[in-house]
């Protein structure tokens, strides 16, 4: 549950979350920015330099690589000490890299600029975890797809905007680094006075050791991904380095299993929808990657000597041939949004399939037009951004919500590995596959047959997301918090994950034979969300009708034992299991919604159980806080469990306590409530809620002495 002030009025709340949303979009984007940014000028560093081609490609290794180590980390530690401060701490990071890779006059010193930029890759999944706190759960879908939509877009801006700065006679590649400086200093202002205080956070030790083994993992596979066209691929280093991962991800597993409080939960990692979805991120990473080195080679091949190209500049290859799709991207990001809110992530990854399998597929076929290239261009570009919108909302429907950074942090990885992937393929490809009998002097150019290889294995690559999308998510249920963590860090008040309702169920205020007032049984659910056996499922809607996401819904027996929960998906859909055939209680909640309980029967198969919550009967707005403190000194209290009912004893909503001993309520109407406190011998007290809200409204519990 929130500790911060109340919400306020509905439409400054709207131009809240827009602002809010902004401004990680611009973080975002610049994030991206990094990655691609020194990839067309690195003939210009290598020269000013006086370094080899194998040398400087550790400018584009060095980012990759800081970014596998501190993007979990970085992503945790969010989740445990606050996502601002953490935003904050790496734009300035950030800064830091970007002037000293502006300034920088050796290489050593440069590859150390990189390696401070890409630690700032963490900024995207702190991002989308600020985002599930702040904007309500209808709304979430789209925003957490254009802030997905600017990586794309922000990768190929970085290309046009480097190729325009280095594009004179005398160009210096500084330059690009300077305007990244500015990018980064107008992200961080953004941030710092835009983006408002972290609600949630769920303190405890950070997990260093499976950082550093998770971190030194990821380097030894990483490292011989992006460096083995040099090494080459059969080599001792290559293979040894190869080796050496497959070991040190078996010694991270270890760790992650023993460790009280681990950086990773193994359970959340091979949850099938979090396991799908970084699947999806390792190809649609490869994808995006492989359009962009492939067709900026391609065009910039000389046609007098090869028969194909079209003898474009840096300046041209990124503007005429890049710059659409890019811009596709970022257009198609909210539409992705609404797709995802209305269909199902699911959905979504699918047509980010077929557009991407469509647009590779026609390059294979046809790559000297330019019309070809550009329209390619635009579904790969539109494929990209479906693909990010998508993968973020499996995520956040799939793991609780002090998991949600270092969640979408592993899927930054998968991607980041993806595009690793990606750079190696296609370079080695177009290396191995070159023209013969060239002029003399003439510098080795690939075949065409390299760049038709290179497009076709892109298209396999998005076939593949089709398979994940159909088969892999098929069946997918909701969240499954009960088995993702404990219930003592599932604290925050925010719609997406408000399943605190669900540890309130056992509660004696929850009758078994509650209305099932606006309760239908006419919304049809969604075939791949039913249950294996005994259970419920269907969609959940508001009184207009309009779909629900991240209502919690929980499940409860006869006897007041809670036997299942979820969490709405982002287009409504919901799943629960029942234990067996019976009689139980489904309860439903969401803030700024009237909560619901239903007597519902399971029979041996599946049963069709739509929900309708109808909205507050007065405007929300209004809150209870207070502190909960034991013993006779009156300690703070943490991790006691508070419980709101209404006078008509329905569980409105409940919390945790936090390490402060410190609880919030928020969106309440006014009326009278009870409150429980429970985790020691119980309290209860009745309270008037009116006017503003009330604050300091303590608890006293009397606290168990040691033996």
């Amino acid at each position: 549950m929130s500790h911060a002030a109340s919400a306020p009025d509905t439409a400054t709340g709207r131009r809240n979350e827009t602002v809010i949303v902004l401004a990680l979009s611009l973080a975002a984007m610049v994030v991206s920015m990094m990655q691609t940014l020194p990839v067309p000028i690195l003939g210009l560093i290598r020269g000013d330099l006086g370094t080899s081609t194998a040398n400087v490609s550790w400018v584009t290794t060095a980012t990759l690589l800081s970014a596998a180590v501190f993007t979990p980390l970085l992503g945790r530690f969010g989740d445990q000490h606050g996502k601002k401060p953490t935003l904050v701490a790496v734009l300035v990071v950030m800064v830091a890299g970007s002037v000293i890779a502006a300034v920088a006059g050796s290489l050593p010193l440069l590859i150390l600029g990189r390696v401070l930029q890409g630690a700032a890759t963490a900024i995207f999944p702190l991002a989308l975890s600020v985002l599930r706190e702040e904007v309500r759960p209808q709304k979430l879908p789209g925003a957490m797809a254009l802030v997905s939509g600017t990586l794309a877009f922000g990768s190929g801006l970085a290309l046009v905007a480097t190729g325009l700065l280095t594009s004179g006679a005398h160009a210096d590649y500084r330059n690009a680094f300077w305007m990244a400086t500015g990018f980064a200093v107008l992200a961080l202002l953004a941030v710092v006075f835009l983006v408002p205080a972290t609600r949630h956070k769920t303190g405890g030790r950070t997990d260093f050791l499976g950082a550093l083994t998770l971190g030194i993992a990821l380097l030894l596979l990483l490292l011989p991904i992006s460096q083995g066209h040099e090494w080459g691929w059969a080599s001792g280093r290559t293979l040894g380095a190869f080796a050496g991962a497959v070991v040190m991800i078996a010694v991270w597993v270890l760790v992650e299993l023993k460790v009280r409080a681990p950086l990773v939960d193994m359970q959340m990692f091979v949850h099938r929808p979090v396991l799908m979805a970084n699947l999806a991120g390792i190809l649609v990473g490869f994808g995006m990657f492989a359009n962009f080195l492939g067709v900026s080679y391609l065009v910039q091949i000389p046609k007098a000597l090869t028969g194909f190209g079209f003898d474009a500049s840096i300046l041209r290859a990124s503007v005429e041939f890049l710059l659409p799709g890019a811009i596709v991207s970022l257009l198609a990001s909210p539409l992705g949004g609404r797709l995802v809110r209305h269909r199902g992530p699911r959905f979504v990854l699918a047509m980010a399939a077929v557009f991407g399998a469509a647009g590779f597929g026609w390059l294979a076929l046809e790559h000297t037009h330019t019309a070809s290239v550009i329209g390619a261009g635009l579904l790969t570009g539109a494929a990209v951004s479906f693909g990010y919108a998508a993968m973020p909302a499996v995520i956040m429907a799939s793991v609780p919500h002090h998991q949600s950074g270092i969640a979408n942090g592993i899927n930054s990885i998968s991607r980041s590995t993806g595009s690793a992937i990606g750079s190696a393929v296609v370079t080695t490809i177009l290396a191995s596959k070159t023209i013969e009998h060239l002029p003399a002097g003439v510098p080795p150019l690939p075949a065409e047959s390299g760049f038709t290889l290179t497009f076709g294995i892109g298209a396999v690559a998005f076939a593949l997301v089709a398979v994940i999308g159909w088969l892999g998510l098929r069946g997918q249920h909701g969240p499954r918090a009960a088995e993702a963590g404990d219930a003592s860090a599932e604290t925050s008040s925010t719609p997406v994950v408000g399943m605190a309702v669900a540890d309130a169920v056992a509660e004696p205020a929850v009758q078994a034979d509650a209305p099932p007032a606006n309760v239908l049984q006419d919304d049809a659910p969604v075939a791949d969300a039913l249950p294996a056996g005994p259970g419920f499922h269907g969609l959940v809607r508001d009184a207009d009708g309009e779909v629900l996401g991240g209502v919690a819904l929980a499940l409860v027996s006869p006897d007041g034992r809670q036997v299942g929960r979820t969490v709405s998906h982002p287009d409504g859909r919901y799943a629960l299991d029942a234990p067996a055939a019976g009689p139980y209680i489904l309860i439903a909640a969401a803030d700024g919604h009237q909560p619901q309980a239903a007597t519902v029967t399971a029979t041996a198969a599946p049963v069709a159980y739509g929900v309708r919550l109808a909205r507050a009967a007065e405007p929300a707005g209004l809150h209870v806080r207070g502190t909960v403190r034991a013993g006779e000194g009156g300690r703070r209290l943490p991790d006691a469990r508070l419980t709101l009912v209404d006078a008509a004893g329905n569980v409105v909503c409940t919390t945790i306590t936090d390490a402060d001993g410190a609880y919030a309520f928020t969106d309440l109407t006014a009326g009278e409530y009870s409150l429980i406190a429970s985790g020691y011998p119980p309290v209860a007290s009745a309270l008037a809620v009116e006017g503003r809200g009330t604050d300091g409204f303590d608890m006293a519990l009397a606290h168990p002495v040691a033996p």
